[in-house]
């Protein structure tokens, strides 16, 4: 009886053990998966950053351009527009860096890492 109760306590024993394993695989998996998440999400927004930067560009040449222009209600027209749009912009810049900001932070305080993975770009053999 004794023994039949050694072998149950080692099988119990060995079940724990391969429980433990596979939990530690899953859980590096689902670790591995989200960190690599959210450094891709740090890539896209440093990525679509670019286009404000662009746009606040584009905007200042077309108030440039408009100062140019004689005096009229459309030239009026369109620097109210561009600077609307500078300062739209600008806003939507410092919107995405406080939320690249906080997907850092929660990277750092979750694996210790700030890593960026930007956004590959498709060939045409990729298509």
């Amino acid at each position: 009886m004794e023994n039949l109760f050694e072998f149950i306590s080692i099988g119990i024993g060995f079940a724990g053990v391969l429980y433990a394993i596979l939990t530690n695989r899953q859980k590096a998996k689902m670790e591995n998966m989200i960190r690599v998440h959210l450094s891709g999400i740090a890539g896209n927004i440093k990525a679509i950053r670019k286009n404000t930067e662009w746009s606040w560009t584009h905007f200042g040449k077309i108030q440039n351009n408009a100062v140019n222009l004689e005096s009229s209600e459309v030239r009026e027209s369109i620097l109210k527009s561009a600077q609307l749009g500078t300062g739209d912009s600008a806003a939507a810049d410092r919107m995405l860096e406080n939320l690249l900001n906080n997907v850092m932070n929660i990277q750092e305080g979750m694996f210790g890492t700030t890593e960026v993975r930007y956004p590959e770009e498709k060939t045409k053999d990729d298509s």
